[in-house]
Order: C-alpha cells, then structure tokens, then sequence
C-alpha cells in the first residue's frame, strides 16, 4: 500500500480473503479487511473503509490481539482525520491517549522544524 496502489491490490486482497475466509481464520481475515480499508479510503472510500475497520475492530477485540486491535484504531482514527473528524469515536482510552501523545509530539516536532529554519534565514 505505501506505492499507493490501491486500485491494483483490491481484487488480490478481495481474492486472498475468500481463502482465508474459506478456511474460517477470522482474525486473518480481519488483518485483510484492515488493508482493504486502507485502500478503501486510499480511494476516496472513507465509508467503506470504516465498516471494513469496524469489522476488524470486532474481531481483534474478541482475539485479544492488543497490538492488532490497536493497528485498527489508529486507522480508524485516519478515517475521521480524512474526514476532518475529531477522533471522538475510539473509545479506548489508552488509544486515546496515544493518539493525543503522538498528535502533540509531531506538532511540537513540526514547530521546532519551522523554528529552526526561521533561525537559518536569519
């Protein structure tokens, strides 16, 4: 996905899904609806994206896959960030709170940056 061929990996993950789903590995199936998401909303398709990462929230939090599940929120929280949407819907708190963290530390990392270059010109 970090080529941004979302279009082109659709129907390969669409393909390797019904396998995995075939085999009845849900929690494989819901890693492939997390990237199918990402191309989802690669593509404009914020909506298909979030059911996509609803349904692999649901499983992850079943699975007690504390890093998978975490994967999930953090794109989820991309998903309201596309839509210039408060992250308001993660309910996790400890998710919350890294977001917030990680959120700050890249702002303050993007004033030092915008500082430092002013310092440079003069």
């Amino acid at each position: 996905m970090i080529q941004t061929h979302y279009d082109q990996a659709l129907p390969w993950l669409q393909q390797a899904l019904a396998v995995i789903e075939s085999a009845g590995a849900k929690t494989f199936a819901a890693v492939v609806w997390e990237e199918m998401a990402v191309c989802e909303l690669g593509l404009g398709n914020d909506v298909a994206s979030l059911d996509l990462l609803r349904r692999a929230e649901a499983v992850q939090l079943e699975a007690r896959a504390p890093a998978n599940y975490q994967v999930v929120l953090a794109n989820i929280g991309n998903v309201y960030l596309y839509r210039h949407e408060i992250a308001r819907e993660i309910k996790d708190p400890v998710s919350i709170y890294k977001w917030t963290y990680n959120t700050n530390l890249a702002l303050i990392r993007m004033r030092e940056a915008i500082d430092q270059a002013a310092q440079n010109d003069s």
